[in-house]
């Protein structure tokens, strides 16, 4: 509960102020070409419905699980796309001279390199983060800075990275 507070509540009303303006315009188009059998705004409601469930679930995760989970997600959707490649036609069709999408029974297809780009933040993020802690140990850092009060005034073998 108390995660829900932390929550960027703009954030979430922006996102379905866009959603419902998504399906407006997916409705909108659907109906001027009745060419198309099924109606995409069940779909992408659909997808809408499920994007803001995950994204609810991974706000609710701490920080320090995103970072245990970043490099068994990471190396999970690198196979994953990379079993495009061997994956057969029944699994992975190819469309458009391309074989990028998993096919889903009921849900439709799914392309595992956008979910690569996520993976890819968390990770990127966890070594900037380790990177940073190494070279620049939190050691009295703030106090000692506080009895600085001009930087030329502190050590010279006293971290710059701060």
């Amino acid at each position: 509960m108390t995660q829900l507070k932390k929550l960027d509540w703009s954030l979430v009303i922006s996102l379905l102020i866009l959603g419902a303006i998504s399906c407006l315009f997916v409705h909108s188009s659907s109906v001027n070409f009745e060419q198309y059998a099924s109606s995409f705004i069940i779909k992408q409601f659909l997808f809408y419905l499920i994007g803001l469930t995950i994204m609810f679930g991974i706000s609710l995760l701490d920080i320090e699980q995103l970072k245990k989970i970043g490099w068994p997600f990471y190396f999970l959707i690198v196979a994953l796309t990379a079993g495009l490649i061997v994956a057969p036609e029944s699994i992975a069709r190819t469309i458009n001279q391309a074989k990028s999408w998993y096919q889903i029974p009921f849900l439709g297809s799914l392309q595992p390199s956008e979910f690569l780009k996520f993976a890819f933040l968390i990770v990127v993020s966890k070594v900037i983060i380790a990177h940073q802690e190494k070279k620049c140990p939190p050691l009295l850092s703030s106090r000692f800075l506080a009895t600085c009060k001009n930087r030329a005034n502190c050590p010279s073998s006293y971290p710059t990275c701060l």
